[in-house]
């Protein structure tokens, strides 16, 4: 897997930042669950099955890598995740999956199968929450560090659904 142009969501990030707000940066994994908080949720997919299903509806993949002990992970589930417009975004555009990067547990990625403790190292996730976007054919896109505001991330989500990284 390759990553395009590193940087190029963050930069998106950034420019939304010098415009408004400033956002706070800091740094469930298997089947299918959903967040719920005021009524919105996210459909959350196993991490194999987000991955196959993005192939077959050529659909980016986010991937929201956490702790258990993570405050702003936990944050970003209760604000971030459960906003209304975001919920919205993420399920007509995206797969959502959740990935416990200290768990042990199997995780079943086509015919093999993986920890999430694997895929943070895989991701070189190194601070929580970490969100990764993947391609459609599986490929990294890139990766967006830390809290992010709902406001902020749907800036990042229409970047990546519409493929702005690939304009000039």
């Amino acid at each position: 897997m390759h990553r395009v142009r590193s940087g190029s969501i963050q930069l998106v990030l950034i420019a939304s930042l010098v415009t408004g707000a400033g956002a706070v940066f800091a740094g469930e994994g298997a089947g299918k669950s959903s967040s719920q908080v005021g009524g919105a949720q996210v459909e959350w997919l196993e991490y194999g099955v987000a991955i196959d299903r993005a192939k077959q509806e050529n659909k980016h993949v986010v991937i929201d890598f956490y702790t258990n002990w993570c405050s702003w992970c936990k944050r970003m589930e209760r604000t971030t995740y459960a906003d209304s417009a975001v919920v919205d975004f993420l399920r007509k555009n995206f797969l959502v999956t959740k990935i416990n990067a200290e768990s042990k547990t199997r995780i079943k990625v086509g015919d093999t199968d993986t920890s999430g403790e694997e895929l943070a190292r895989e991701f070189a996730v190194d601070r929580f929450p970490i969100t990764w976007f993947v391609k459609p054919d599986g490929s990294r896109l890139d990766n967006l560090p830390g809290y992010v505001p709902a406001d902020k991330f749907l800036k990042v989500l229409t970047f990546v659904q519409t493929r702005a990284y690939d304009k000039k």
